[in-house]
């Protein structure tokens, strides 16, 4: 599990109302609950910029959705003034590492900001795992990063020495080993 895990954005358009940002998880990671909602959503930022008892500024009003079948984390817009243009944007989500490194095909993160819906759709064709909702929205920008590797680790690891006659200085024991 990684409960520290804290996503950095920022954009080169400032966010306004009717815009969303859309983040696709690479599919082997788990950040939703049962109930599908994001695990321990949290607003983030550099506390040590903080006065004493200041909380972390909520810049994104409203906290996103999460799809744990579409694998994807959505901000939703609705906010007035827009958010200025390069604003450092903070979050923390509850996530759980996948068992293996995915193939490097599917082992990206990948955000886009989309625009409000226009009277006239964009002409364009779909992107890697966008709905169709999506397909129709302008791209105002988007950024794609390489996930990291994953080093499978044993838990409850539990090492015994067999009693028996063997035990002693040059004897020989069996050692059984459990995880």
């Amino acid at each position: 599990a990684l409960p520290q895990f804290v996503l950095r954005m920022q954009f080169p358009d400032k966010l306004t109302t009717g815009d969303r940002i859309v983040i696709i998880v690479p599919r082997e990671f788990v950040f939703t609950d049962f109930a599908g909602a994001c695990l321990n959503y949290r607003v983030e930022c550099n506390k040590e910029e903080l006065a004493a008892g200041q909380e972390c500024p909520n810049i994104i009003r409203f906290p996103p959705v999460c799809n744990a079948t579409e694998k994807t984390i959505t901000f939703l817009i609705n906010q007035s003034p827009p958010v200025p243009e390069e604003t450092l944007i903070m979050f923390g989500i509850g996530m759980t590492n996948p068992a293996l490194t995915m193939a490097v095909s599917e082992n990206f993160w990948r955000c886009t900001h989309y625009g409000p819906m226009l009277a006239e759709p964009p002409q364009r064709g779909f992107r890697y795992r966008e709905n169709s909702v999506e397909a129709k929205l302008p791209i105002h920008s988007s950024k794609a990063f390489m996930s990291w590797d994953i080093i499978p680790q044993l838990e409850d690891v539990k090492i015994d020495i067999v009693d028996g006659e063997a035990m002693a200085a040059g004897g020989a024991s069996a050692i059984p080993i459990s995880f």
